[in-house]
């Protein structure tokens, strides 16, 4: 996947690509924290539900800082649930932040008119809207057909 180079050439254009694929790259990266954090909330989520239950003068075992401490469940609970709100407020920053950076690479790309490709040259991340059809004539519903782009949610 590149993005065509602009018809000037020159260096000019070569910056533009190369701060195009920088932000990319930015995208990309802010997706993968992203992801890795909403499993740390739902693992949280996981502990909050295995504690409530359990008598809260029960012993159990907290991992912290590469160290294995002893406590109760009484004071483990509130512990975990205010890590767990914390890291539900900084997903919901990145996933905001996420969202700039993808208005702002879009602009970019549209005031650039920079077109994203695959290595057979083919207009991927929805570009390509000539009536549906792929280079076979045939609709690119098909998964196969279709070139494989970035994924962002």
């Amino acid at each position: 996947m590149s993005a065509e180079q602009p018809k000037d050439g020159g260096a000019a254009g070569r910056a533009i690509i190369a701060e195009f694929n920088q932000r990319r790259q930015r995208l990309a990266d802010t997706a993968r924290k992203l992801e890795e954090l909403v499993n740390e909330v739902q693992e949280h989520e996981m502990v909050v539900r295995t504690l409530e239950p359990m008598d809260k003068s029960r012993k159990c075992f907290r991992l912290i800082s590469e160290v294995l401490v002893e406590r109760t469940t009484g004071e483990t609970l509130p512990a975990v649930k205010k890590n767990k709100e914390a890291l539900e407020e900084v997903v919901k920053k990145l996933h905001r932040d996420m969202q700039q950076q993808e208005k702002e690479l879009t602009e970019y790309q549209q005031k650039h008119k920079i077109k994203v490709v695959d290595q057979a040259g083919r207009p991927i991340d929805g570009e390509d809207e000539d009536a549906g059809e792929g280079p076979s004539g045939q609709s690119s519903s098909s998964s196969q057909n279709k070139p494989q782009g970035m994924l962002a949610g």
